[in-house]
């Protein structure tokens, strides 16, 4: 309630203007709390799909490392045995072919039999095969067998993959940032600016109507909390008046009685003299 002032005819609900404040709408920080939350979401399954498929696509290269040094050793060893350095070639030729192959040696020590490629890029899966033969009894070491899968065109794909996730993900943040702004001002914003007009211009002398609870057509107890604060404040400025009143009337009052008494004093001095 505002300080009020007496008067010779009753008491007064004005007061000096308030000075505007500086609000802090509650849908801008719910706008940034809502955008702020679906961005880390949004990051979050961005990191948790680029795993999932890195992790995919680096299985599918082990699974072709296990597959070379199932079949690829034997057959390699006895054309090493035999010195058949063209079926060797071949068969070196045909392990290159495979998708993501990077580099490929047979050696042994210091010697090269075949060398394929390079181990340009920094990041790619190797492994290394030993190649043996056993004959007579005798197991002979011939070499190694080692091959390297680069990871260059896997990366590459996820880097594409990461702007078009990105881009889809803002679009659903800013459709359902959208979607829940408008529902958050038709069931809550628009009511609090009703309920912060009507508080706003509530003047003891000049009472306007109670304020309206949306959600209780039919009496308390059926509506929301909003409806409930309507209520209460309805109540509160009730009894407000109902005091204002009530202080009015008893200002009234005294201020009869005192010009009654007055009447009487006078009268007094004009038989005294």
């Amino acid at each position: 309630p505002q300080s009020k002032a007496w008067n010779g005819e009753g008491m007064s609900s004005s007061s000096s203007p308030k000075r505007p404040r500086k609000r802090h709408s509650i849908a801008s920080r719910m706008i940034l709390y809502i955008i702020l939350s679906s961005i880390v979401v949004a990051l979050a399954t961005v990191a948790v799909q680029l795993y999932q498929d890195y992790h995919r696509e680096t299985r599918r290269i082990q699974d072709r490392l296990d597959q070379i040094g199932e079949i690829y050793p034997p057959v390699i060893s006895r054309s090493l045995w035999d010195l058949d350095i063209p079926l060797l070639r071949l068969q070196s030729q045909g392990i290159f072919s495979l998708p993501d192959m990077e580099y490929l040696e047979i050696s042994k020590g210091d010697r090269q039999y075949i060398k394929m490629g390079d181990q340009s890029s920094q990041h790619g899966l190797e492994r290394a095969y030993p190649l043996f033969i056993t004959e007579s009894g005798n197991l002979h070491e011939l070499g190694e067998l080692t091959v390297r899968f680069s990871l260059k065109d896997v990366r590459s794909h996820l880097n594409d993959k990461l702007f078009t996730i990105i881009a889809s993900e803002m679009l659903q943040i800013f459709i359902i940032s959208l979607i829940l702004i408008v529902i958050f001002y038709h069931m809550v914003g628009k009511r609090l600016q009703k309920l912060v007009n009507h508080t706003q211009e509530f003047d003891l002398e000049h009472p306007s109507p109670p304020l309206a609870p949306k959600g209780m057509p039919s009496g308390r107890g059926k509506g929301d909390e909003l409806d409930m604060a309507v209520e209460s404040i309805n109540e509160m400025y009730s009894r407000q008046l109902e005091l204002f009143n009530s202080l009015n009337q008893t200002v009234n009052q005294l201020s009869n009685s005192n010009s009654r008494f007055r009447i009487v004093l006078d009268a007094v001095d004009a038989l005294v003299y």
